[in-house]
């Protein structure tokens, strides 16, 4: 019945875009009851120089023998199916030669999309 007083576009069997659509309904009204508040709020990290400074190279500080950053390694090259390596930096290095971004992106797959033709859930003002 909620769902159906605000007009909600999915039905509840797509429970992810219902919850993202959700999620932007509440911030849309959350902004809205209180735009005044938030028009000039600034990210947290930017209140401090330093963490901007520190913010613009975000890769410096990455500890490539954490095991979390393995795991993520690991997890995005089976996304990509990119063929397994034992030294998962090597597996990295391969990846990101000059030779192969450019084979890369000279790839272009998919469909384009109309953004515009599409219901976002929310209005950015």
């Amino acid at each position: 019945q909620y769902m159906k007083d605000v007009n909600c576009p999915f039905k509840i069997q797509e429970r992810q875009e219902t919850v993202d659509w959700l999620l932007g309904l509440a911030v849309r009204l959350e902004y809205g009851d209180n735009a005044d508040k938030y028009k000039d709020s600034t990210p947290d990290g930017a209140k401090n120089a330093d963490n901007t400074a520190k913010n613009a190279e975000p890769l410096i500080n990455l500890d490539v023998n954490n095991p979390d950053f393995k795991a993520g390694v690991m997890a995005l090259a089976n996304l990509l199916q990119i063929q397994r390596h034992d030294d998962y930096l090597v597996m990295l290095k391969e990846r990101l030669t000059q030779d192969a971004i450019a084979k890369a992106s000279q790839s272009k797959e998919g469909l384009p999309v109309a953004l515009e033709k599409h219901i976002l859930g929310f209005d950015t003002g």
